[in-house]
């Protein structure tokens, strides 16, 4: 993928695509847990009704509420100001209250209307991992590099680096932004594929991942700098194991329902690009619908 990146070819892609080749594309994308998820969500049914009716409640109907925060300045010392604390931070605000209500659940046993609760504590979680923990370069084994392996993960790259290229344009359009240009596309996929090599040689992998875009939609927060600081905080978190052995104690179930909201918005943003097609064309509208239709079965 950085040698894609860096030579250009998928740059060369973006002369040729179009919102018709995008949208449906991008609608795929947001498709792609149902299938899967399914299961989770029939047998958890109230905890995915509660996650989508707090997200909407958090992100849309409480969006103009403002509540009055601490804040500090040089000029005027301790003062309070209001923020729109739930348009910001609505994911945050819904994770907090279905897990408190997860929790609820587990303290009183009732692990027979949630089967996810039935897993360790967080007192086990903490207790069962280690302070501090720097994972070392090869530290799971050296990498093996066969033929018959190249040849089956080349077309996971090959796809994974359209679909990225995909993402970028979501993005763009979910900023408002114009589609972005070729330089830019090449610097993306370069540093995706970097990211890929650096995140293989610590054991992990690392890709364009279609819930940011989602994410994105439904907080409305586009700042890069906000997404840099994130991804500090992420890589700065990650190495204190007694905390991510708590966020990995999240329930299966819980993630999918909220990946469900997440991968909804990114519809939305791949039906918002089909105002950019002519759909009196029948050209236009047979390509979306069969590309639809392929995608689905």
């Amino acid at each position: 993928q950085t040698l894609l990146g860096l030579s250009g070819l998928q740059a060369k892609l973006c002369r040729i695509l179009s919102p018709v080749a995008v949208a449906p594309a991008v609608i795929l994308a947001g498709l792609t847990l149902v299938q899967d998820s399914i299961s989770h969500l029939t047998e958890h049914w109230i905890l995915t009704a509660g996650i989508a009716v707090s997200v909407v409640l958090f992100a849309f109907c409480l969006r103009t509420v403002r509540l009055p925060l601490p804040t500090f300045s040089i000029d005027s010392g301790l003062t309070a100001k209001c923020f729109p604390v739930f348009q910001m931070f609505p994911v945050l605000w819904t994770c907090v209250a279905v897990y408190l209500m997860y929790e609820a659940a587990a303290l009183f046993h009732t692990s027979t209307t949630y089967p996810d609760t039935n897993v360790i504590s967080f007192q086990e979680a903490v207790d069962n991992s280690k302070w501090f923990f720097f994972a070392l370069p090869f530290e799971w084994g050296l990498p093996t590099l066969s033929v018959t392996t190249a040849l089956h993960v080349l077309p996971a790259v090959l796809l994974q680096s359209v679909t990225s290229l995909f993402m970028f344009y979501a993005a763009a359009n979910t900023c408002g932004a114009q589609p972005p240009p070729q330089a830019a596309v090449r610097r993306g996929l370069t540093i995706e594929g970097l990211g890929l090599v650096f995140g293989s040689v610590w054991g992990n992998g690392v890709t364009t991942s279609p819930v940011n875009i989602g994410l994105m939609s439904v907080t409305g927060i586009v700042s890069r700098n906000t997404t840099q600081l994130a991804a500090l905080m992420m890589i700065f978190f990650s190495h204190f194991t007694r905390l991510t052995s708590i966020v990995s104690k999240i329930p299966i179930s819980f993630l999918t329902a909220l990946h469900l909201c997440l991968h909804a918005a990114l519809v939305s943003v791949g039906i918002s690009i089909l105002k950019y097609i002519n759909f009196s064309s029948r050209r236009d509208g047979t390509i979306v619908g069969f590309s639809l239709f392929l995608g689905l079965t």
